[in-house]
């Protein structure tokens, strides 16, 4: 983990707070994140035209007043949907990068495309010459590898499946084995999952782990106690 991102509490999808109008992922979610000068984590899709839109689900209907996939559709397209009951729409990676601008770290979770590299190539395109403290992560070590070739020079974090650190010792590490390829700077793990195992033998062997997601105090303690940052919503740590 790189030491500006060690130790800080991480803005889940930004400081949002969907009771006061501010939605997950969008700019105003940002913003907060920023004058509170957290670090953000945000989740990226890629989009029908090979670009990156900061959003979370595959598809828009949870968040937005349209329907349809992210990865069927143009930016173009997505821009005309607004998040519901706001008049935000959704950012590109680019537009996040101008509006942090450096001011605190990023965390920006590659969520799986169908189309191997399409999201990886853009995002090692844009954080080209990006002055920051950024960091990728994924849930697919295949996403994360690609970005190793992209942009070596990328932190790289690899976040763990539940299901695999609650399996016997012998049984995860071969499931994890292909984290190994990417070479992360970091881990990410759920807070459930901190006392696990398999999670305490790899931060034996010197792996940095950031704890998801971390939303109330007892949730706080544990990743104070067991994590070495924490990803947070609905709390202020």
């Amino acid at each position: 983990m790189p030491d500006w991102l060690g130790g800080r509490h991480i803005a889940h999808r930004g400081l949002h707070d969907a009771a006061r109008g501010i939605i997950e992922n969008t700019p105003p979610a940002i913003a907060a994140a920023m004058e509170a000068d957290y670090a953000i984590e945000v989740d990226l899709q890629a989009t029908g035209d090979g670009q990156a839109v900061v959003f979370h689900d595959a598809t828009l209907e949870r968040l937005t007043t349209q329907s349809g996939r992210v990865a069927d559709l143009s930016v173009a397209a997505l821009k005309r949907a607004t998040f519901q009951h706001t008049d935000e729409r959704m950012q590109t990676l680019a537009e996040l990068l101008k509006q942090v601008a450096g001011r605190v770290p990023l965390v920006l979770e590659l969520k799986a495309a169908s189309r191997a590299g399409v999201l990886e190539r853009h995002v090692a395109q844009a954080l080209r010459g990006y002055r920051g403290g950024v960091a990728v992560m994924s849930f697919d070590p295949a996403s994360m590898i690609e970005m190793r070739a992209l942009a070596g020079e990328i932190p790289r974090g690899m976040l763990l499946p539940t299901a695999v650190t609650r399996r016997v010792f012998a049984q995860a590490m071969h499931d994890l084995w292909p984290m190994f390829r990417v070479r992360p700077a970091f881990l990410a793990c759920h807070v459930d999952a901190l006392g696990l195992a398999p999670v305490r033998a790899l931060r034996k062997l010197g792996y940095r782990v950031a704890a998801w997601t971390v939303k109330n105090d007892k949730d706080r303690n544990r990743a104070e106690r067991a994590a070495d940052a924490m990803i947070f919503e609905g709390i202020r740590p």
